[in-house]
């Protein structure tokens, strides 16, 4: 194998990830995925809700192909969720690496464009780099590596490549690959087939020839082939769930020059890009993906935020192909400002790589620090913290929660869910002793297995356990024996 710039690049950012994936600093969504790997390992035909004891589907997209892989490789190897979607880490980073290879390759055969592109995708973002899922910069890659959308943001690029492969050499196979590749995209993770209809249109729009009108009608056919012979969930239903995510997804419209700054020096190479070719594909992209996120941040739609990526990666990789045209000689100035917005990136967003490093503390940690509660319990097990903050980690070891932990509209009962699950820990105040009598029953109705008291609390329910664990600090485990 020839060695290149970007091979060496790109081999060490995957050792610097893999090393860092060992280390487990996961966080937030993480439990989620986590959870679902295990439903499919304990019932791969009918898996019901990943997060809570209910035969529900979940709005999260939890049942993908890529969690399904997982979750039959789980029950192969007899390893946790939580250890086989680490592992899965270091392998999405490499469909990644290899589709930002292979699309910046369409464009130009210099050895360091990849190179620049890769940097410019992680490092030029602005000053507040959202820590998102789909959102690749170096702040946030550490942490979602293993998440269903870097998978499918790797296969994105690979399903343009091959686009424009099947555009320059018609042939069925390669346009049925298409769309095969654009149904799977939309399976792992919807909102990066939002991502990718605009690089489709870019490219159909660039090199679509009479002579082949009935390609894309094939490719359009296997994508929704793939999509409706899905037997886990409908994308047609989760679609319809998005609203409940409105809420969520609009910090990725606040402060969009502190996100996303860094990125608009890129801009002037679309600027070139567009008068040499009116029909550029990268200038074709970017327009097809602003303006919808434009009409999103008037309308106050905020699902299409999640198109930001899409539009920084078309500037981004614009930058690289002008910059390594030209050379720093023709265009010092640029090459300046450029590298120093990327040193800013950097020192903006160092911190979780630092986690790379021996001796190093990675923070956040809050999956490590409750390992000791999965010593002790079993996948499937319900249990309620004193903490809210703790459910989210505690679906990562296979817990179930008596209550989402967000918006479930599937779940018709998560009203009353929440309010159980506020009286459970006493989160309104001192409960009267006639209450207690109620906590227990509530207890009882969700089949709660365990209660972790973080801060020492829940002395009430001693006479209910048959075990209690103690923890690091004041945290303790109680097993509930009613």
């Amino acid at each position: 194998m020839r060695v290149t710039p970007y091979r060496v690049v790109a081999s060490a950012l995957t050792a610097a990830l893999t090393a860092i994936a060992l280390r487990r600093p996961w966080d937030s969504d993480f439990g989620v995925h986590a959870a679902g790997i295990e439903r499919i390992r304990a019932n791969l035909r009918r898996p019901g809700n990943p997060i809570v004891d209910a035969a529900t589907p979940s709005p999260y997209n939890d049942y993908t192909p890529y969690t399904v892989g997982l979750g039959l490789l789980a029950r192969v190897t007899g390893c946790s969720g939580l250890t086989i979607l680490t592992y899965a880490a270091p392998a999405c980073l490499a469909v990644l690496l290899v589709g930002v290879r292979r699309f910046t390759e369409l464009f130009s055969d210099d050895p360091w464009a990849p190179v620049l592109a890769l940097a410019f995708l992680t490092l030029l973002w602005g000053a507040d780099a959202p820590c998102w899922s789909g959102f690749l910069n170096l702040r946030s890659l550490p942490l979602i590596t293993p998440y269903p959308s870097t998978l499918a943001t790797g296969l994105m690029l690979l399903c343009w490549t091959s686009l424009r492969a099947a555009l320059d050499n018609p042939a069925p196979a390669r346009w049925i690959a298409v769309g095969v590749l654009g149904g799977a995209i939309t399976l792992i993770h919807p909102f990066t087939a939002l991502c990718a209809a605009p690089g489709v249109l870019a490219l159909l729009g660039r090199g679509l020839r009479r002579t082949d009108r009935h390609g894309p009608a094939l490719a359009a056919a296997a994508a929704v082939g793939t999509v409706l012979s899905w037997p886990y969930f409908s994308v047609a239903t989760l679609a319809s769930a998005a609203r409940t995510l409105h809420d969520t997804q609009r910090p990725l419209y606040d402060r969009i020059a502190r996100r996303y700054g860094y990125a608009a020096i890129g801009l002037p190479a679309l600027l070139i890009r567009l008068r040499r070719d009116r029909r550029d594909p990268l200038v074709l992209l970017f327009v097809l993906s602003a303006v919808p996120l434009a009409v999103g941040w008037r309308r106050g739609y905020t699902p299409l935020a999640r198109l930001w990526p899409v539009a920084l990666l078309a500037a981004q990789v614009a930058l690289a192909l002008e910059l390594s045209r030209l050379g720093f000689a023709r265009a010092r100035l640029w090459w300046t400002a450029t590298l120093w917005l990327c040193v800013r990136g950097a020192v903006r967003q160092y911190p979780n790589v630092v986690v790379a490093l021996p001796g190093s503390a990675p923070q956040p940690a809050p999956i490590r620090d409750l390992a000791w509660v999965a010593r002790h319990t079993a996948p499937g097990d319900t249990v309620v913290a004193d903490v809210p903050e703790a459910d989210l980690t505690l679906l990562a070891y296979g817990l179930r929660l008596v209550a989402p932990p967000r918006p479930d509209p599937f779940l018709v009962d998560q009203e009353r869910r929440w309010a159980d699950r506020r009286v459970m820990a006493g989160w309104g105040g001192p409960v009267p002793a006639r209450a207690l009598s109620d906590r227990l029953g509530l207890l009882r109705h969700y089949r709660v297995r365990w209660v972790l008291a973080l801060h020492g609390g829940w002395r009430w329910a001693d006479r209910y356990a048959d075990t209690v664990v103690d923890g690091p600090g004041r945290a303790r485990l109680l097993r509930l024996s009613y």
